[in-house]
């Protein structure tokens, strides 16, 4: 009896993990993006480019635990962790740029980097 009620202890306390779910997912899929850009170089001969675009691109998890991976145009995508609230949360080197989910269907980033005679501002609205 005594062996019975220790297995069955054992099997309460260790048998019934619950499993995680990854709050990142309900993000993932194919998106709608309209984006601003605007980017310039004062270097050499220098540039300036400013349009707006549509693309149908997507949001998809990335390596690491926290992050996604969010391609919002052909030739641009951001790779950022984001907390269980949505809330972007970018490395030092884009610290100018913010984003946030509203629920699940909605993403508003602003990507806002540069320095040195360059830089680059992109205004992505995106829609599931």
């Amino acid at each position: 009896m005594k062996k019975l009620i220790m297995m069955i202890s054992i099997f309460l306390i260790f048998g019934c993990t619950k499993e995680t779910v990854d709050y990142r997912k309900k993000y993932t899929g194919s998106w709608f993006f309209k984006v601003e850009r605007e980017e310039h170089n004062t270097k050499y001969i220098g540039y300036h480019l400013h349009d707006s675009l549509e693309y149908v691109g997507y949001i998809e998890l990335a390596r690491n635990t926290k992050e996604i991976k969010i391609k919002y145009t052909p030739d641009d995508e951001i790779t950022a962790e984001i907390d269980e609230k949505g809330n972007f949360i970018f490395p030092k080197s884009t610290r100018m740029s913010s984003g946030v989910f509203e629920g699940v269907l909605k993403v508003n980033i602003i990507r806002n980097s540069g320095g040195q005679g360059g830089g680059i501002y992109h205004e992505i609205s995106g829609s599931k």
